[in-house]
């Protein structure tokens, strides 16, 4: 049995979290994976750069994801929403403080130590 690759389904693969379909286009295109039609053409470090991507998203992201529901006659898929607590957070900035430091990436280590990348809301009164 012959299981086809595709990048976007591999690429939601990389982290036990549910992505949105443009958020995996994007990552394919900013780390010049979305031409890849087999998975050996992925070398390890295409295959961390876009596993920072996406840690990166979730990083930058609101603690909670809203839910999602496609429906199409009487088939339909749910996925629902997810919940990132502080300690989750922390250990995914682990993981990239790792993968950074595998890389070079000085820069981005600093940005990710130096920043609190969270949401909150403000009161404009």
């Amino acid at each position: 049995m012959s299981i086809k690759f595709d990048i976007i389904d591999y690429l939601s693969g990389l982290t036990a979290y549910v992505f949105d379909v443009s958020v995996l286009r994007r990552v394919a295109l900013d780390n010049g994976v979305a031409e890849v039609r087999e998975y050996n053409e992925l070398d390890a470090e295409q295959i961390d750069r876009c596993k920072m991507s996406l840690l990166e998203t979730l990083v930058l992201a609101p603690s909670q994801s809203a839910s999602q529901t496609n429906k199409h006659g009487e088939y339909q898929t749910q996925t629902g929403s997810q919940m990132l607590t502080d300690k989750t957070r922390e250990a995914i900035k682990a993981e990239l403080r790792m993968l950074y430091g595998r890389y070079g990436e000085d820069e981005r280590l600093q940005q990710l130590d130096s920043a609190d990348a969270t949401m909150e809301w403000i009161t404009e009164y």
